[in-house]
């Protein structure tokens, strides 16, 4: 994806509230990103078929699905992966 595409689809994100982020002093320690799908769009996730969260409503689906977690690698074993 290139940038352009990738910090509209962030902050698109970001906006609407899939994506929520943990940082301490500025310094970006965690983040989650959620997305409430229908029964169909959950079968294109499974088929691999093409999918966009950008595109697609995200917010008022029945599934709740995690589509990226990530926790800074040294803070893995703290508290800040319970936020």
């Amino acid at each position: 994806m290139p940038y352009e595409e990738a910090v509209k689809y962030h902050m698109k994100l970001l906006d609407d509230g899939n994506i929520i982020y943990y940082e301490e002093n500025g310094v970006l320690l965690g983040y989650v990103e959620t997305w409430n799908i229908t029964y169909e769009q959950f079968g294109k996730l499974i088929c691999h078929a093409p999918f966009s969260a950008y595109l697609e409503d995200v917010k008022t689906g029945n599934i709740a699905y995690v589509a990226n977690v990530w926790v800074r690698p040294d803070m893995r074993q703290s508290t800040s992966i319970k936020y």
